[in-house]
């Protein structure tokens, strides 16, 4: 996210909910937090490491204005439901008799 304008991710946001399809975001903490501590390390990779850093948190910002969002823990339980609720839909009035007495054992 650092390094991407954000009209640029906005716009693939867009794609990913146009096409009804999730975005997770992950940002690291050096990634948000231009006063934190820094590794010794090659210039060309230090460059790499903290361009951009201090457009991040605004970019961030942004993003939980124009979109919602939910912990992965929930999109996991939603989307697990659904495929239990397609595989219901799919098995015989035997096959779940069958899946009744599993769980009750």
């Amino acid at each position: 996210m650092r390094k991407i304008g954000y009209m640029i991710i906005r716009k693939k946001f867009n794609d990913f909910n146009a096409s009804n399809k999730p975005v997770m975001v992950y940002l690291h903490p050096r990634d948000i937090d231009p006063d934190g501590p820094h590794l010794q390390m090659p210039i060309k990779r230090r460059f790499k490491c903290c361009v951009n850093v201090k457009s991040t948190e605004k970019k961030l910002m942004r993003l939980l204005e124009n979109f919602s969002f939910m912990p992965l823990r929930n999109y996991a339980t939603s989307v697990s439901m659904k495929v239990r609720h397609l595989l219901l839909e799919k098995l015989t009035s035997d096959d779940k008799a069958r899946i009744k007495r599993l769980i009750k054992r």
